[in-house]
């Protein structure tokens, strides 16, 4: 970067969440004529928002619930895997 330039400015996680709900928003409006079965946004304080709009009346809720936790359950293995691998020691 060149003196003068300014940096790209670090969102915020509020930022960031806002734009995903907005995002899904949009996406809900889009699909209004479609059979809706269920959306949801996750905005963690850190890292990326996950994101899903099922659009299959077919769908239950329990897969609906089912999505919601395996998204968040693979969030928190990729944290601990993080975790683990940041921490030094012995036999690494």
């Amino acid at each position: 970067m060149q003196d003068g330039e300014d940096e790209p400015k670090k969102r915020s996680a509020a930022e960031i969440a806002v734009e995903a709900m907005n995002r899904m928003a949009a996406r809900i409006t889009a699909n209004v004529d479609t059979d809706f079965a269920g959306a949801f946004v996750v905005a963690p304080p850190e890292g990326e928002p996950i994101e899903l709009l099922l659009l299959q009346s077919t769908q239950s809720a329990a897969i609906f619930w089912s999505l919601l936790q395996t998204r968040a359950s693979m969030a928190l293995a990729e944290i601990a895997e993080a975790e683990a691998n940041s921490k030094g020691g012995w036999g690494r």
